[in-house]
């Protein structure tokens, strides 16, 4: 889970959607960025602990994560972000954990929300959290790239 302690406004405009089903005593899933939430659906592949990870977020390059990434030092101990297409979700995965991500958020071409597949089920080696987020929070996980704060995001995911 990403996470801040400021006042939100969830964005998405649809219900929570958890892949944990409601709970009451647990914190849902989403990403906390500045004073918004986003939504989003775990990926079918990567590991997700309960922990919470805080840490700034970096854009891949080139955005799609198709190939060698030009800025894996900026992705060091971050949380990356990628669009969707050109490549199997995994093989972005792969690259950006490679770089040393903590985490991928992977932003869907259309404004629903997306579950990174894995069907090809070669995402046995990805060892990091993977989630999908709509297409319309591309533009508040774009402004939180900008920033300069290097904990300014925080993703959280409780425990399956």
């Amino acid at each position: 889970m990403i996470d801040d302690t400021a006042p939100r406004a969830r964005t998405g405009g649809g219900p929570l959607a958890s892949s944990n089903g409601p709970s009451d005593t647990r914190e849902a899933d989403a990403i906390y960025c500045g004073a918004n939430t986003i939504d989003f659906l775990r990926g079918e592949f990567g590991t997700f602990d309960g922990n919470t990870i805080h840490a700034r977020i970096v854009c891949a390059v080139p955005d799609m994560a198709e190939a060698a990434l030009s800025n894996s030092n900026q992705l060091q101990g971050a949380i990356a972000v990628v669009k969707r297409g050109a490549c199997p979700f995994v093989e972005k995965a792969l690259r950006v954990q490679e770089a040393g991500a903590l985490a991928m958020v992977a932003v869907n071409s259309a404004d629903v929300l997306l579950r990174p597949a894995d069907s090809q089920k070669t995402g046995g080696g990805v060892s990091i959290p993977v989630v999908g987020v709509r297409s319309s929070d591309f533009a508040t996980l774009a402004i939180a790239c900008e920033r300069e704060d290097r904990k300014s995001t925080r993703l959280n995911s409780s425990h399956l």
